[in-house]
């Protein structure tokens, strides 16, 4: 969709790569998407409580240069997708330490055996 609206290169930049199967998925997902074809969006989760802060302030910075974000509608949009999330609960969150632990994959064989 968006390569075909376009007559010049085009650049797409993830940040990340922690995790090589996530990254490879978000490569697809965009590159999908940029050719057009619609896909499925993630469930809607919470983010933790404190990043919300912060994406507040990302946002009010934006409205600066996307004036589409600053209306009502789409600072109402912000405020219920912070409530709805919240409603859903937060997601338990462990550490990557916690979940490459050799003891928590001892711990699930021997109640498995």
């Amino acid at each position: 969709m968006l390569l075909n609206a376009v007559d010049c290169p085009t650049v797409a930049a993830l940040e990340g790569g922690y995790n090589v199967s996530v990254t490879s998925a978000c490569c697809e997902a965009v590159i999908r998407t940029l050719l057009g074809e619609r896909i499925a969006l993630p469930p809607l989760q919470r983010p933790n409580p404190c990043c919300e802060p912060t994406l507040t302030a990302v946002l009010n910075v934006q409205r600066e240069f996307w004036p589409c974000l600053d209306t009502e509608k789409a600072r109402s949009a912000f405020s219920q997708q912070l409530n709805e999330a919240a409603e859903l609960g937060q997601a338990e969150r462990t550490s990557k330490r916690s979940r490459m632990s050799p003891a928590k994959d001892y711990e699930a064989i021997r109640q498995r055996g």
